[in-house]
């Protein structure tokens, strides 16, 4: 009759489409925002707030205070969540912060706790200049600010394929390091 059973349906295939921006943000959870039946559909990460959906995967406890790392896309402004993995501790980036192993996850921050990290992978679309230089780009629809301090390992072009690290700083995206991606040869 035509009629499909599935065994198992991830929605890992969406990140694939060009209407989204595959996205990564480590930070502690401020709420947790559940439905009348309890069913979380919203968490928010260090100001940010992230979609829960259906085929989100959930690692570890989400609680308020609990330590995560958020893999998701970013839909017209939207951060939509694929996994939340918790940190079953929830001292996952409170230890480290000084001495060696600073800024361990290569974003720049050497472990400042005060801005979510995030990174971006995709395609210029467009860069904003000024007198003083490049001060934006933007990143599959993503808006990125560049800073002084931000880590160029690329001249930047539209159309090229980057990879971005950055923080959230009251509610803007500031990269803290642009490097090119490479294209995978077998």
């Amino acid at each position: 009759d035509g009629t499909l059973l599935a065994s198992e349906i991830k929605g890992e295939g969406r990140r694939a489409t060009s209407s989204g921006s595959e996205v990564k943000l480590k930070g502690l959870v401020e709420v947790v925002n559940r439905d009348a039946n309890g069913k979380v559909v919203s968490i928010v990460v260090d100001g940010l707030t992230v979609a829960v959906e259906a085929l989100t995967r959930f690692e570890g406890t989400l609680a308020v205070g609990a330590s995560v790392e958020v893999k998701g896309i970013l839909i017209d402004g939207v951060f939509l969540a694929a996994k939340i993995e918790a940190d079953e501790e929830g001292e996952a980036g409170q230890e480290g912060q000084e001495g060696e192993g600073e800024d361990e996850d290569g974003d720049g921050d050497d472990g400042d706790q005060e801005a979510s990290t995030l990174k971006i992978e995709g395609l210029i679309e467009s860069i904003a200049t000024t007198t003083e230089g490049i001060v934006g780009i933007r990143v599959n629809g993503v808006d990125v600010a560049i800073a002084s301090t931000t880590d160029l390992k690329t001249d930047l072009q539209v159309g090229d394929s980057v990879e971005v690290r950055a923080v959230l700083r009251e509610g803007a995206v500031v990269a803290t390091k642009v490097e090119a991606e490479e294209a995978e040869q077998a």
